[in-house]
Parts: C-alpha cells; structure tokens; sequence
C-alpha cells in the first residue's frame, strides 16, 4: 500500500501543472499497475485490487478520520468521488499526508507459539 500511495503522489505531482481531472481512483490502480505481482500478495487472488482499496482506506481515513469508510466497504472506491470534488492542490496534498501516515505508522510483529493443540474451553481459562 504504502509503494501505491507512494506512486500515486509521484503521479500527481507530475501533473500538477496539467491540472487534470483524474479521479483518486484512476491514479491509485495505475500506481498499482506499476507494482510487480511479486511483491503484492503472491499466490492472492485479486491481491492488487486489495491493495488499492486499503490505499483508498487510508486516504478517505487521512480525509475524516472521525468517519472512515470500512476496508471491507463493497463502495470504497465509490467514496473517493467526494475526494475527487476537492481542488488538485489538496488532493495532492492529501496523498501526501497518507504517505506519510503509512511511513511513520509503527508496525507491531507479534511472535507467538504455535498451537500444540485445541483451544482452550471456554470459562477454562
């Protein structure tokens, strides 16, 4: 996600001047389109559809963080079309922030065991 929100402001700051009217949507699957299957989810179906959606979460997320939209929200991408009203300027800007949300955002890795064997019953514990 963060190498297609990445892209994505590379592509908008290259237009800036063209001030264009590409959708948030359309800049987000062709920044994807230049990401290697490889290095999405391999062996996912529909892995890169996935990714552009949580890239669309995170911007509608840096957009109203009191009222985001659902990552499994069938309409995601839909809700980028209130984005898409707002002037190039701060679109650009809003990709950017999102970029840097995902950059500075820390990663927890949990290292637990494995299972030896059926979970516990309930009220056992």
């Amino acid at each position: 996600m963060n190498r297609i929100l990445t892209h994505a402001y590379a592509l908008l700051a290259a237009s800036a001047g063209q001030q264009t009217t590409t959708r948030l949507e359309d800049v987000l699957v062709q920044a994807a389109a230049g990401i290697e299957d490889v290095e999405l989810f391999a062996d996912v179906p529909q892995s890169r559809t996935w990714e552009v959606k949580e890239a669309a979460h995170c911007l509608l997320l840096c957009a109203d963080p009191h009222h985001p939209a659902r990552l499994t929200d069938t309409g995601l991408l839909d809700h980028l079309t209130a984005l898409d009203q707002l002037p190039y300027a701060e679109r650009t800007t809003l990709v950017a922030e999102a970029v840097r949300r995902i950059a500075t955002r820390p990663v927890a890795t949990l290292n637990l065991p494995p299972s030896t064997g059926p979970p516990p019953a309930r009220g056992s514990v």
